[in-house]
């Protein structure tokens, strides 16, 4: 299992960054992490893998940064799959519709996006751990 992150991806400056604290973060919580693969210059969208890898991920994250309707598009997705979404965004930012638009933590600069995933990510494994050995609630 993994969790799925959604992100704004080339919109952003600092992804590469981003993306690396991520995975570092995963790693050290020993847990795999998913960034769905979006093509520079390509349009399309491969709605059927989509929905097969919310489905599989254990949790999802969401940084809905810059406001991009894609980002928002797959929050949408994952609710409706009803995944836990845990949603990040830089101060400032506008949050629209969304069913957990109320719990949404913000960052205001790297450091903070960082503190916020491990909060996040430590906060799941801690859950994953004190529920082994139990049926996952669908």
């Amino acid at each position: 299992m993994y969790f799925h992150v959604i992100m704004p991806s080339s919109s952003h400056p600092g992804i590469t960054e981003r993306r690396q604290r991520i995975e570092a973060i995963a790693k050290d919580q020993s847990i795999k992490v998913h960034f769905p693969h979006y093509s520079p210059g390509r349009s399309s969208f491969d709605f059927e893998s989509t929905i097969r890898d919310l489905r599989n991920a254990e949790f999802v994250v969401a940084d809905l940064s810059l406001e991009r309707p894609s980002c928002y598009y797959e929050v949408g997705l994952a609710e409706a799959l009803s995944k836990r979404v845990h949603i990040v965004a830089e101060e400032g930012t506008v949050i629209h519709q969304t069913a957990g638009g109320e719990d949404v933590v913000f960052y205001g600069n790297i450091d903070q996006f960082t503190d916020r995933f491990k909060e996040i990510i430590s906060a799941e494994v801690g859950m994953r751990e004190t529920n082994k050995g139990t049926k996952p609630t669908p």
